[in-house]
Formats: C-alpha cells, sequence, structure tokens
C-alpha cells in the first residue's frame, strides 16, 4: 500500500514540478495607437498568437526561457 501512495504522491508533485508560463504585452505603432490582428509567433516554436481589438496579446503554455517573437500584419 504504501508504494501505491508514493507513486501516486510523485505523480502529483511531477505535474506541479513542471510549471508553464506565459508571454503577454500589446503592439501599438509609433503613435501608441493599438494594432489590432497582428500575428505574433514564437520563434523556433508553434506557439502563437493574435492581437484583439486592444492590441493585447497572450501566448501560453511555454517553458520558461527566453523568447524572440516575430510579428506580421497586413
Amino acid at each position: 500500500m504504501k508504494k501505491y501512495i508514493l507513486t501516486a504522491l510523485l505523480l502529483f508533485f511531477s505535474v506541479f514540478a513542471h510549471a508553464q508560463f506565459s508571454i503577454t504585452g500589446q503592439v501599438s505603432d509609433s503613435g501608441k495607437n493599438p494594432l489590432p490582428s497582428v500575428a505574433l509567433q514564437v520563434v523556433g516554436t508553434n506557439s502563437g498568437a493574435l492581437t484583439n481589438s486592444d492590441g493585447v496579446y497572450l501566448i501560453e503554455n511555454l517553458p520558461n526561457g527566453n523568447y524572440q517573437l516575430k510579428a506580421s500584419c497586413l
């Protein structure tokens, strides 16, 4: 029984030890006007997001680290 409890505890802690992070921000032009529908790509990954009508974006579920973002719009 102790073996099963130990296994369950290890699984429980391993799930929470694998922390996920997010990147959030706002894209604006030189006049500080928000830019909607800008595509942001995390370079080297499949992660990305589009800015909303206020120019705000949120990219979730990234491992801890440093990232470069690539922005494109029409």
